[in-house]
C-alpha cells in the first residue's frame, strides 16, 4: 500500500471531529467514469486520484459545502489518497459526519468488485484505522439510518461485501490490539491527524 497525503489540495476541510468520539469507518465508493450533468468531465476509475477528487467536490453546490466528503480515497491500482486530516470532519454522511472515518473506493461497485490490489490496500487500512482508533465499526454507506438523502440508494455497493471485509479485517487484527497502546500508536503512523 503506497499511501499519499493529498489533504491539502482539499482547500476548505470544515468543521473538526474528535477521533475519540469515531464510532464508524464508513465506506462509499465513488465513480466519476460518466458523463452527466453534475459531471461534465469524466474520469476514468483507473485515473480516479485525490487531485482529480478534490477538484471535484470544490464545488459548493454539490451538497457539500465545497469539501471533500470522504478522509481516503482507495484507488484501482491499490494506492490510497488521504484526502482529509482524521481531525477535519468530512461531509460525507448525513447526521454521522462528526462520529466516523470515510473511505471512497474507485469504482462503481454496483457493476465492479474491488480489484485485488484495492482490496488489499483496504483491508490493510481498515486493519489500521481500526487498531489505532480502537474499534469503530466498518459500515456501508447507506447501512446507516437516514445517512443519505436519496432513500433508494445503495452504497458501497451490492459488489462490495461489507459484512466479508470486516470478517478479514476482524482476522487481521493483532491479538492484543484493544490494550497496546504501543500498537494503537504504530497504527497511525504515516496518516495526517
Amino acid at each position: 500500500m503506497i499511501l499519499r497525503n493529498t489533504v491539502d489540495l482539499c482547500t476548505d476541510p470544515g468543521p473538526r471531529l474528535d477521533t475519540a468520539r469515531i464510532r464508524w469507518i464508513v465506506l462509499h465508493r465513488i465513480s466519476l467514469a460518466r458523463e452527466t450533468v453534475a459531471n461534465p468531465h469524466p474520469v476514468g476509475d483507473l485515473d480516479l486520484d485525490g487531485p482529480a477528487l478534490a477538484g471535484r467536490f470544490r464545488n459548493t453546490g454539490l451538497g457539500t459545502g465545497g469539501r471533500c466528503p470522504y478522509h481516503f480515497l482507495v484507488r484501482r491500482g491499490g494506492d490510497i489518497d488521504q484526502m482529509l486530516s482524521l481531525s477535519q470532519r468530512g461531509a460525507h454522511d448525513k447526521n454521522y459526519n462528526g462520529r466516523s472515518v470515510a473511505i471512497a473506493c474507485a469504482g462503481d461497485m454496483r457493476e465492479d468488485a474491488l480489484t485485488g490490489l484495492q482490496h488489499a490496500a483496504l483491508v490493510e487500512l481498515l486493519t489500521r484505522l481500526v487498531t489505532g482508533l480502537g474499534g469503530p465499526a466498518i459500515v456501508g454507506h447507506t447501512a446507516l439510518p437516514g445517512a443519505s438523502a436519496d432513500p433508494g440508494k445503495v452504497c458501497p455497493g451490492k459488489r462490495l461485501a461489507v459484512l466479508s471485509l470486516a470478517a478479514v479485517v476482524t482476522k487481521a487484527l493483532p491479538d492484543d490490539w484493544r490494550t497496546n497502546e504501543d500498537a494503537k500508536i504504530d497504527a497511525l503512523d504515516g496518516f495526517v491527524l
